[in-house]
């Protein structure tokens, strides 16, 4: 008698918890809509250096080119998507007219960063600063 109950038994628990009360939640499933993407990030340069200078993002080993910026003017690049994800990326700034150039060194930086890169005429006064949102 007891097996025979078993399926009756085990048929009601799965109704039950079928018709169970979420309480105005929807139910949870294993699909979530996708959020809003996060806000890029990007580079302000500002150079003043008498020469034309290129800026370049590094990222694993390999360089990617933002853009030039003429002397005494200022522009924003926004990284590539293929730097988008990266949490750590150095600048490089290269005056068009020397062998000299500027590395920023590691940069830590999250979704919606802004980085702030003066290149000056001396390059060793050169700076960056970072501003995340």
């Amino acid at each position: 008698m007891a097996t025979r109950m078993r399926p009756a038994l085990l048929a009601a628990l799965l109704l039950l918890t079928a018709c169970a009360d979420t309480g105005g939640r929807p139910i949870a499933t294993s699909r979530e809509e996708p959020g809003p993407p996060p806000p890029a990030s990007s580079v302000r340069a500002t150079n003043h250096n008498w020469s034309l200078v290129i800026v370049y993002v590094l990222l694993d080993g390999r360089s990617v080119r933002l853009g030039q910026v003429e002397t005494g003017r200022t522009l924003t690049f926004t990284l590539p998507a293929s730097v988008q994800t990266a949490t750590e990326v150095e600048l490089l700034a290269d005056p068009f007219t020397s062998n000299l150039e500027y590395r920023t060194g590691p940069l830590l930086i999250e979704p919606g960063a802004q980085i702030e890169l003066v290149v000056e005429n001396d390059l060793a006064l050169s700076h960056a600063s970072l501003e995340s949102i």
